[in-house]
């Protein structure tokens, strides 16, 4: 587990509360669903977003560690379309960092057991994903890898990006959106949360800057790492640039 690699990287934005006192939703300002469910914390599993409710570092890495891996793959030239070919590899994957204020974000859309994904208007220059399925041998972890996984996958099972990479507006509205926004170069921050809304369970995560912006390259396609932004660096062995 990269444990060590991303908790230095966690954006701390979530103010801590004093010590003894409980954190509630209420407390914290989230209003939830009188159906939902969430992961219970405490000191010990609430490192990376102290203050917060609703989320553990167990599940925050199981999001993000997922997401920087298959940027990874994509940008080492290794990931797979839909007609067995790889994709081209990429230029510029930023790696994603962890944002309590997305998580949060994402935990007060998920939290009303929603059925589908948020309204863009509703979430200004935050991007999303969205996943909802039956609760049957599942657990809050097992949600958020399943979900994790679908968004990226459908890049093997629909047709999606030419050798350009670029985010048309026939793209629009189709599944292919998951796994544009999951590997979209320059997002750079990133927050989740994953309820239990019965029957079902709800997982969202929120991303900023936004992907999925029509005329816009969802990666610069070329050489891993060649043209990694000027304030970062490219940590070969995984092909991103951090």
């Amino acid at each position: 587990m990269l444990w060590l690699l991303y908790i230095a990287a966690v954006h701390i934005s979530a103010s801590s509360a004093s010590e003894g006192e409980e954190v509630t939703s209420s407390s914290i300002g989230i209003s939830l669903s009188p159906n939902a469910q969430i992961p219970e914390t405490t000191l010990e599993t609430n490192i990376m977003c102290p203050g917060s409710i609703g989320m553990t570092d167990e599940l925050r890495l199981a999001y993000l560690d997922f997401h920087n891996s298959r940027r990874s793959l994509l940008a080492s030239g290794q990931a797979e379309k839909n007609d067995g070919t790889k994709m081209p590899g990429a230029k510029n994957m930023l790696m994603l960092f962890y944002d309590c204020k997305l998580e949060r974000s994402a935990l007060q859309y998920a939290g009303q057991c929603p059925k589908i994904g948020s309204d863009p208007s509703s979430r200004g220059e935050q991007g999303e994903n969205f996943y909802q399925l039956t609760e049957t041998g599942e657990n809050f972890l097992k949600a958020a890898q399943k979900s994790s996984r679908s968004w990226y996958s459908v890049v093997t099972v629909y047709p999606g990006l030419g050798k350009l990479a670029k985010y048309r507006a026939n793209h629009v509205g189709t599944p292919i959106t998951t796994f544009t926004q999951m590997v979209w170069a320059v997002t750079r921050r990133m927050g989740c949360s994953v309820v239990h809304c019965p029957p079902f369970f709800t997982s969202v995560c929120r991303y900023n800057p936004a992907g999925n912006v029509v005329g816009e390259t969802v990666y610069d396609p070329g050489e891993t790492c060649t043209a990694c932004p000027s304030e970062t660096t490219c940590r070969q062995t995984m092909g991103l640039c951090n």
